[in-house]
C-alpha cells in the first residue's frame, strides 16, 4: 500500500521539473552549455551528424526521459526500470548542476543533498 503512495510522491519532483524544462529549455540549456561543450569535444568521429549535440536539444531529450520515466514510476508500470533510469540520470545532473565543491553556497548544498535523498528513494525502489 505504501508503494502505491510513495511512487507518485517520488516521481512528482521529476514530473514538474521535466515539464517546466520542456516548456522553456533555455535557462537550463544555458546552465548546462559549458559542461556539454567540454564533453562534446570527446565525441568520437563516427558519431552521426544527426545525433544532437546542442545544449537545448540535449536538455529537452533529458527532460523527455525524466518525464516518461516519472510517469511510468507514478503509474507503477515497470517501476524498477523507471527508477533505475531516473537514478542513472540524476547522478550526472546532480554533479553538473550542484557543484558544491566549487561553491560555498548553502543553498547549493541543500539542493545537492536533496538530490542525494531522492537518489536514495529511487535506489530503494529498485
Amino acid at each position: 500500500m505504501l508503494k502505491v503512495l510513495a511512487r507518485p510522491m517520488l516521481s512528482a519532483v521529476f514530473m514538474t521539473s521535466a515539464w517546466e524544462t520542456l516548456k522553456d529549455p533555455a535557462p537550463l540549456a544555458k546552465h548546462a552549455e559549458p559542461m556539454i561543450e567540454r564533453y562534446r569535444k570527446l565525441l568520437p568521429d563516427w558519431v552521426p551528424e544527426w545525433v544532437p549535440t546542442d545544449a537545448k536539444t540535449l536538455v529537452r531529450v533529458d527532460a523527455g526521459v525524466k518525464l516518461g520515466c516519472s510517469v511510468l514510476l507514478a503509474a507503477g508500470r515497470m517501476p524498477k526500470l523507471a527508477a533505475f533510469v531516473l537514478a542513472a540520470d540524476l547522478v550526472p545532473t546532480t554533479l553538473v548542476g550542484h557543484r558544491i565543491w566549487e561553491s560555498g553556497d548553502p543553498e547549493e548544498r541543500t539542493h545537492f543533498l536533496k538530490n542525494v535523498a531522492v537518489l536514495g528513494g529511487l535506489l530503494a525502489t529498485i
